[in-house]
């Protein structure tokens, strides 16, 4: 999906797959959102986000949950946000940020206690 252009919902994007069927390939680019909350994944794999920008009203940009093989690059985000990625679940994997500056954050990312620190990798 390209050129999205999404202003005043609930959710930038939402995925609530199921653990034996999980969302596969799914690439979001060149995008704009303007949501109260920012992107939620659970049961997912191979997704990926590349020069999207989000302007969301919650501090937590992403959160994952048993999610794996996603990438999220050139990515912009508003100045009120303190973390940019929640992971969780001991199946949550290879997730990689890239031309994304973290550095102002007060909390890049987010680690539930099952998830290996291993698990995301950040250029």
């Amino acid at each position: 999906m390209n050129n999205i252009i999404c202003s005043g919902a609930e959710h930038a994007y939402v995925i609530n797959a199921l653990e034996e069927s999980p969302v596969k390939d799914i690439k979001i680019s060149n995008s704009y959102f303007e949501t109260v909350s920012g992107v939620s994944a659970a049961f997912a794999s191979s997704i990926y986000f590349e020069k999207v920008k989000f302007k969301i009203k919650e501090d937590k940009l992403i959160s994952l949950n048993q999610t794996d093989k996603t990438n999220f690059t050139n990515i912009l985000f508003s100045d009120n946000v303190k973390s940019f990625i929640s992971l969780q679940g001991d199946k949550t994997a290879m997730i990689k940020v890239s031309g994304t500056d973290l550095s102002k954050l007060a909390a890049p990312v987010l680690f539930k206690p099952e998830v290996d620190k291993k698990s995301i990798e950040i250029k």
